[in-house]
């Protein structure tokens, strides 16, 4: 008992030791719970999933759709000043696409329109396409009327 303490100074150290650890794990947020709520949490996760997987294929549905529209178009189209053919356009807003769908930035096809297939994502410029008439409209008001009428068709 030189050391004030009822127990030698070396056996304290272990006891101390598992006494914090316990401590420790009583008072750890979710520790007492983490069972109990990830049985529970787990048909949420697969709904979750399976909702967001239906929502992915039906945003990639209409994505391709819009895709394929402007393809099958046979217009021209102008980026940054440049002439592409209908198949051109189509294949760089594909590119695009997949780029910001790797980067989490496509949520909605109002997303796909306004960030992949309306504007130049380094000059800002609006694309256009250039209709059988020989006018010019930008391609962003086009792909929107496109896809209203794609989802009042209910696909």
């Amino acid at each position: 008992m030189k050391n004030g303490y009822l127990l030698p100074v070396m056996s304290n150290k272990p006891l101390l030791f598992v006494i914090l650890l316990l401590l420790f794990m009583a008072g750890c947020p979710g520790n007492a719970d983490r069972e109990n709520s990830s049985k529970q949490d787990v048909g949420k996760e697969d709904i979750a999933a399976k909702d967001n997987d239906e929502r992915i294929q039906y945003l990639d549905a209409a994505v391709n759709h819009l895709i394929l529209f402007v393809e099958n178009s046979g217009y021209i189209f102008i980026r940054n000043g440049s002439i592409y053919t209908s198949k051109e356009a189509a294949d760089h807003v594909r590119q695009k696409y997949d780029y910001l769908t790797e980067r989490n930035q496509i949520k909605t096809i109002e997303d796909f329109i306004e960030k992949a297939a309306s504007k130049s994502s380094v000059s800002g410029t609006n694309y256009l396409f250039r209709d059988k008439g020989g006018n010019e409209q930008k391609v962003g008001p086009w792909l929107l009327a496109e896809w209203k009428r794609y989802k009042e068709q209910g696909k």
